[in-house]
């Protein structure tokens, strides 16, 4: 029984908690779209992956295959102002 207790208290918390993040996460989620160069160069800079990745994962001629020299060149410029 006290559990049942318990879960008509944390509900409606839950619902409280996720109605208030909620802003804030698509604030983030907003930010992170302009952040995409900084995951393109940690995606090309890891290891395992580099550039194998794009040639791989972006290969529809109509979409993302023509942004991978887009973001060759936009990478390489961050890593210039970087470094």
């Amino acid at each position: 029984m006290a559990l049942l207790e318990r879960q008509d208290r944390l509900i409606p918390n839950i619902a409280v908690a996720s109605s208030k993040c909620a802003p804030k996460v698509t604030d983030l989620l907003c930010k992170s779209d302009h952040a995409h160069e900084i995951y393109a160069a940690a995606t090309l800079m890891y290891p395992e992956t580099k550039m194998k990745y794009f040639d791989e994962n972006w290969t529809d001629p109509k979409t993302t295959a023509k942004w991978k020299k887009v973001m060759l060149i936009k990478i390489t410029k961050l890593w210039k102002v970087s470094i």
